[in-house]
């Protein structure tokens, strides 16, 4: 059955982040997505829209079931975190700014928010490969600082499905390893590319500098505006053999 498609949404959604644009080519209605670090769903929703089915992980309860609660039987929602490990209950770091807590920025990752005070709570971990997904389209990471746990993690699935990947790395949550990363994944059969939002593009990773393009001092506030350029969101497209 193909999917429904609620054209002013997906409008508000391409309108409101500005990735999706970059990746829509990728997702079929035949296949599934997978979206680790389902935070408010948006890239859940943009997803239940082009794919025959979606699976998300977000390990926050309360995200993880307004999720559910959303888009219902269009997706398959697990409230845990993805990482290299499965079966075990790891710490999992929720910060906080200004009183509140800042659930974009959650992470496994203990120093993934300098300066910003934290919560301790445990979540069970789990491996993406623990599920077995098969005819992926598109798997999308965004775990603050714990992307290549959840790669390492995912690796026969990539594998098995070659499925276009969008992750968020970025080079303050792991100093000197962003790029290890890129090509770890670039060694699996992919081009790499990151998001250019202000000009609109993918830009290729070889033209990316990351004091110029991820300067500290524009770094969003949790609760602010965009300060100037960062750019954190790469997308790897799979090379066709």
């Amino acid at each position: 059955m193909q999917p429904q498609i609620n054209e002013d949404l997906e409008k508000q959604l391409l309108a409101s982040e500005a990735t999706l644009k970059h990746i829509k080519e990728f997702l079929d209605p035949e296949k599934i997505a997978v979206d680790v670090g389902g935070y408010v769903g948006t890239y859940s929703t943009f997803f239940a829209m082009h794919s025959q089915k979606v699976y998300v992980f977000e390990p926050v309860q309360q995200l993880a079931q307004q999720i559910k609660n959303k888009l219902r039987d269009k997706v398959e929602v697990q409230a845990c975190a993805l990482s290299d490990v499965s079966g075990e209950v790891l710490k999992f770091y929720v910060p906080q700014s200004m009183g509140k807590y800042v659930l974009s920025r959650c992470s496994l990752n203990a120093t993934a928010n300098p300066g910003l005070e934290q919560v301790e709570v445990q979540v069970p971990v789990k491996r993406l490969d623990d599920y077995n997904l098969e005819n992926v389209s598109i798997l999308k990471i965004d775990v603050e600082g714990a992307e290549w746990g959840v790669l390492k993690g995912a690796l026969e699935t990539i594998k098995k499905s070659h499925p276009a990947l969008v992750v968020e790395i970025e080079e303050r949550q792991h100093p000197g390893q962003s790029m290890d990363i890129v090509n770890w994944v670039r060694d699996l059969g992919y081009e790499a590319f990151i998001v250019h939002d202000v000009e609109d593009r993918l830009m290729p990773v070889e033209d990316l500098d990351f004091k110029v393009h991820q300067d500290p001092k524009n770094l969003k506030d949790p609760f602010g505006p965009m300060k100037g350029i960062y750019l954190n969101n790469f997308v790897f497209k799979p090379i066709k053999k």
